[in-house]
């Protein structure tokens, strides 16, 4: 599989396990499920655009960044 293809289906699994997260705590904190579904697209808002800060800016790939450090890391130690 494509390295590019790996990265984005890790980071789309680490955004969906962080919003399930908070719906979850939502629900035990006792808000409404109406509640959760407006707020819902509203963090994914958010975690795209912290994606376009920390990782690859035309992809909103957290990993991006993250994968590349690691690539450069590699370099210096050999």
């Amino acid at each position: 599989m494509d390295k590019n293809v790996k990265a984005n289906i890790s980071d789309q699994a680490v955004k969906g396990a962080v919003l399930g997260g908070l719906a979850y705590l939502a629900g035990k904190a006792g808000l409404s499920a109406e509640v959760v579904a407006v707020l819902t697209p509203v963090v994914l808002t958010a975690l795209a655009w912290v994606s376009t800060k920390i990782g690859d800016k035309t992809t909103t790939a957290i990993f991006q960044a993250a994968q590349a450090a690691i690539e450069e890391h590699g370099k210096k130690k050999k």
